[in-house]
C-alpha cells in the first residue's frame, strides 16, 4: 500500500511541477496510465463507475418525459453525484487527454490520419491547421480544451485525494464481476448477462455497436476470443467508410450501456490502434 501511495504522490508532483503545457499533458497521461494499468487502483475506478451507473439509473432510469421542475431537481442530483464520485471526477481527463495521447503513442498513422485532438495537444493548433485534414472551426473548438491547465489541475487534485483516501481504507474493492451466462438477441438487439438485460438498439436502426456484438458472438473461436478491428471491418462494414476509431467508439458505447444498464464495468477489453481488437472480459465468462 505504501508503494502505491508513494507512486501516486511522485507522479502527482511531476505533473504539478511541469514547466510547459505540453509537458503537463504528457505527465498527466503518465499519471493516469499508472492508475489504469494497476489492478488495485483500476478497481477503485471500476467500482465507483458501478456506483455512478446505478445512481444515474435511479435518477433517469424510467426514460420518460420530465417536467421542468423534475429536470431541475434531477440535474441537481447529477451535479452532486459527479462532485463526489471518483469515476466522474476522472472521466473528463480520461476522454480528452489520456485516450488521445494513448492512441497517438500506440498507433503508426501519420499526423493527418490521427485524432485532431491529439495533434493539437502534441503539435499545436497552427500545425494541425496546416495539415488541411480538418476544418478550422472544428480545430478551434478542440483548441478550447487545452487553453491552459486551469481546467484539469482541479480535477487532478480531486482524483488524487480521492485515491489516497481509498488506499487508506482497510479493505480494497474488487473489480471482478460475477460470472454469468451471456447471450445476444440479434433481432431485438438485446445483450443478456445472467439476469441482466442490456438494450443496444435505442432507436429504430441498429447502431454500429449492434454489428460489433454480432461479430463477437459469431466468432468461430468462441466468445472469449479476440475479435480484431480489421476482421470486423471486413465482415460487417465492408461497404462503409469506417476505420478502427469508429469501432473503438462503438466498443465504448457497448461498455457504457452495459455499465449503465447491467452495473458491470469493462464488459469488453478494448485495445486501440489499427491492429487492435475487442475481447469479452475473461473475468465475466
Amino acid at each position: 500500500m505504501e508503494a502505491l501511495i508513494s507512486g501516486l504522490n511522485k507522479r502527482y508532483d511531476i505533473v504539478i511541477q511541469s514547466t510547459s503545457d505540453k509537458e503537463f499533458y504528457l505527465n498527466l497521461h503518465q499519471y493516469f496510465d499508472y492508475i489504469y494499468k494497476n489492478e488495485t487502483l483500476k478497481a477503485f475506478i471500476d467500482n465507483s463507475q458501478k456506483v455512478y451507473a446505478k445512481a444515474m439509473y435511479e435518477i433517469w432510469g424510467d426514460y420518460r418525459r420530465y417536467t421542468e421542475e423534475e429536470l431541475e431537481t434531477n440535474s441537481a442530483k447529477v451535479s452532486k453525484l459527479e462532485r463526489f464520485n471518483l469515476y466522474a471526477m476522472q472521466v473528463g481527463i480520461h476522454v480528452r487527454v489520456y485516450l488521445p495521447i494513448e492512441d497517438y503513442k500506440t498507433t503508426p498513422e501519420t499526423d493527418d490520419k490521427q485524432d485532431s485532438v491529439v495533434v493539437i495537444l502534441m503539435r499545436g493548433f497552427d500545425y494541425a491547421l496546416n495539415l488541411n485534414a480538418w476544418s478550422k472551426s472544428d480545430l478551434k473548438e478542440y483548441q478550447k480544451w487545452f487553453e491552459g491547465r486551469g481546467r484539469y489541475e482541479p480535477e487532478l487534485r480531486r482524483v488524487h485525494l480521492a485515491l489516497l483516501d481509498e488506499l487508506n481504507k482497510p479493505e480494497l474493492p474488487s473489480s471482478v464481476p460475477t460470472k454469468a451466462e451471456i447471450s445476444f438477441d440479434y433481432d431485438d438487439s438485446i445483450l443478456k448477462i445472467g439476469d441482466k438485460v442490456v438494450r443496444i438498439k435505442m432507436k429504430n436502426d441498429y447502431p454500429n455497436a449492434h454489428y460489433v456484438l454480432e461479430y463477437i458472438f459469431d466468432n468461430k473461436e468462441g466468445l472469449g476470443a479476440k475479435s480484431y478491428y480489421s476482421e470486423i471491418l471486413e465482415n460487417k462494414f465492408s461497404k462503409e467508410k469506417m476505420d478502427w476509431r469508429s469501432l473503438h467508439r462503438a466498443s465504448l458505447d457497448i461498455n457504457k450501456k452495459v455499465s449503465e444498464q447491467a452495473k458491470i464495468s469493462e464488459f469488453l477489453i478494448i485495445k486501440t490502434g489499427i491492429s487492435g481488437y475487442l475481447q469479452v472480459n475473461p473475468e465475466i465468462l
